[in-house]
């Protein structure tokens, strides 16, 4: 019996594990073109210069792979469905259809350079093949919201919606991924963001919300160092908005601050939090009466340690240089 274990355990993995299965059997290219089959990497690819119809059905091209690709053999790393050509306005793929991968599971997900795509079908994913994804990149399209219903992503750690058209972050966007440590939304449009939109996601490190147009810092819970990238939104005076447990650097450069809110920053900055805050770029005031309180305080050496690119707009000094007669008038 002892001789056996071994043997018991690689089958084990085998069957937990299907993309260690080495056997492959790709469609012909010519029945899933403009996409192609790679047996080796396990990785589909749809490449935009080969689009030569109006619209591109990719839940027709994924049905083709259940005819020729056996049961167990059902796992690849890699989808990518791109268009990497100059002009592409005239490739029509709007949406994820619903159960648009039927039985067959990607790790990686990319969709970039599709101009006119714009939704994500909340039954995109099966329970099955909804637990492989670790990757899931949308990016350059026109994605203007994303609502991913009962969907359990939740083996994902990766999730860039980078370069949309995103106006809106609604509570638990994406739900059940605890999992989660990254996530891009970069240069979207978005202006909203639900108090409950990252819930549950105790891994979180970090996440892009730059270049957009966001006026208030969300909560996050997370149980780890988080990192939020801010920066480029429109930020003016207040920094109202969400409070961390958990060590938080917050990126808040090239906005538009003239001070630093007492009313939420004192706490941000809290020696407990251990939370540290860069503000490269802004307008500061350095003779603001409401920048007065960094200074003149108990915790002013800590401030100036957890502050960082603290740089007055109309001086050529840090704001650290700042003494007690820049306040007179306060």
């Amino acid at each position: 019996m002892k001789d056996l274990f071994p043997v018991i355990i690689v089958v084990l993995y085998l069957v937990i594990n299907p993309s260690c299965i080495s056997t492959l059997t790709c469609p012909p290219n010519s029945k899933i073109f403009p996409c192609t089959c790679d047996s080796d990497l396990r990785q589909v690819t749809c490449e935009g210069q080969k689009f030569t119809t109006t619209t591109i059905f990719l839940k027709n091209i994924i049905r083709t792979f259940h005819d020729y690709v056996e049961t167990n053999e059902r796992y690849f790393e890699h989808l990518l469905f791109h268009s990497n050509i100059t002009d592409f306005s005239d490739i029509n793929y709007p949406t994820l259809e619903e159960d648009v991968f039927g039985e067959i599971s990607f790790k990686k997900i990319e969709i970039i350079n599709i101009s006119n795509f714009e939704n994500i079908n909340y039954k995109a994913f099966s329970t099955k093949n909804a637990q492989f994804v670790e990757e899931f990149i949308i990016e350059h399209t026109n994605l203007s919201k994303v609502y991913l219903g009962s969907i359990s992503l939740t083996n994902l750690t990766y999730i860039s919606l980078a370069n949309n058209k995103l106006t809106e972050l609604p509570e638990n966007i994406f739900p059940n991924s605890e999992k989660l440590k990254t996530v891009d939304l970069k240069n979207n449009q978005i202006v909203i963001v639900s108090d409950r939109a990252f819930i549950n996601k105790p891994n979180l490190e970090y996440i892009d919300l730059s270049r957009n147009r966001i006026s208030r810092i969300p909560p996050i819970s997370s149980l780890r160092n988080i990192t939020i990238n801010l920066s480029k939104n429109d930020f003016l005076w207040s920094g109202s908005g969400g409070y961390f447990t958990q060590p938080t650097h917050i990126i808040l450069d090239d906005n538009n601050f003239i001070y630093l809110d007492q009313s939420y920053f004192e706490r941000f900055l809290n020696p407990i939090y251990k939370n540290t805050l860069s503000i490269k770029n802004n307008k500061i005031d350095c003779i603001h009466c409401n920048n007065k309180w960094l200074l003149f305080n108990n915790n002013t050496k800590l401030y100036q340690q957890n502050i960082y690119n603290m740089e007055c707009e109309s001086m050529t000094r840090s704001f650290w240089e700042s003494n007690i007669e820049d306040f007179s008038r306060c």
